[in-house]
């Protein structure tokens, strides 16, 4: 941890071998396609909207994703992570929201702003977000794609591999 008082939090851009992933990159041009967070310092899991099955396109929202739902296929995960210091108080303020994001009525996943990612333009969906429409949320930022995220966060950088080496 950082200093008296201090956390991190943790933003890991993937690039996942699934057909959406291989989409998304494609018309994005991008060598990422998914964006994850975690409040954990051991980096065994991490939080995002996304598809709650890889083979379902349009059914998703809020999941947790250990190693073994990100490393699919047993494929190796090229992946990088920031490390952000955050004070202690807004880690537990997010650590509230992770634990009440997959209830009943919380946010669903924005398959419409997903398919659209190609374009670079939000697509806003009420009760839903993308992977990168909930780490804006969660930064208090307004990154329209997975590269503009990634150029602003790079001072931050902490680890770019493959997530199976960690």
């Amino acid at each position: 941890m950082g200093g008296e008082g201090l956390a991190y939090l943790y933003v890991m851009l993937s690039r996942s071998d699934t057909a959406m992933g291989r989409f998304i990159r494609t018309f994005t041009r991008s060598t990422f396609n998914h964006v994850s967070v975690s409040l954990d310092d051991s980096l065994s899991c991490f939080v995002s909207f996304a598809r709650y099955r890889v083979d379902i396109p349009l059914a998703g929202g809020y999941v947790q994703e250990d190693a073994q739902r990100l490393l699919y296929r047993g494929n190796p995960l090229p992946v990088v992570i920031f490390r952000l210091e955050i004070p202690e108080a807004q880690r537990q303020e997010l650590a509230l929201l992770f634990a009440h994001a997959g209830e009943p009525d919380a946010p669903i996943y924005n398959t419409l702003g997903a398919l659209l990612s190609w374009l670079h333009l939000p697509c806003p969906v009420p009760g839903a977000y993308t992977c990168l429409e909930f780490a804006n949320r969660l930064l208090g930022t307004r990154y329209r794609s997975i590269p503009a995220l990634q150029k602003g966060l790079a001072p931050y950088a902490f680890f770019e591999g493959n997530l199976g080496d960690l």
